[in-house]
């Protein structure tokens, strides 16, 4: 971010979406903490991975967090520093990493909480040819 400032950017955004099970969950608050201590509008995602590789997803074990408890600190992530205000210098989206790294329950619910509480929401979807294939599949019922 003071990268971005020195070269005359003013606003940033960063997917925050790897929380490993040895870390606080608070991480993404410091993003928060840092972009407010040095002036630069921040628009900050609580993303969410919860299908591991042993579950068919593509992260490892270690940064997968269960459901619930990604949905929780979800709510509490836009309650502590979403600002609905014009031109607001601290925004927050929703963004589960992809329909391949979270369930489709979890993406589901996360879009229901985001329009709850009237933030956006954001995901990696058909980045590469082979995932277009599963993204038919996955959202053709849809």
């Amino acid at each position: 971010m003071g990268e971005l400032l020195k070269t005359g950017c003013t606003t940033a955004v960063d997917q925050f979406y790897v929380f490993p099970k040895d870390q606080p969950k608070e991480l993404v608050d410091e993003e928060f903490r840092a972009a407010q201590e040095i002036g630069i509008r921040f628009h900050g995602c609580r993303g969410s991975m919860s299908l591991s590789k042993k579950d068919g997803g593509l992260p490892p074990d270690s940064v997968v967090q269960a459901e619930e408890e990604i949905l929780s600190d979800s709510q509490r992530v836009i309650e502590k520093f979403h600002d609905y205000k014009l031109f607001a210098t601290q925004r927050v989206v929703l963004a589960p990493c992809s329909p391949f790294s979270v369930t489709e329950d979890l993406l589901r619910e996360s879009i229901k909480l985001a329009r709850n509480y009237k933030v956006e929401s954001h995901t990696h979807l058909a980045e590469a040819k082979d995932e277009d294939r599963f993204c038919q599949e996955t959202f053709a019922s849809t």
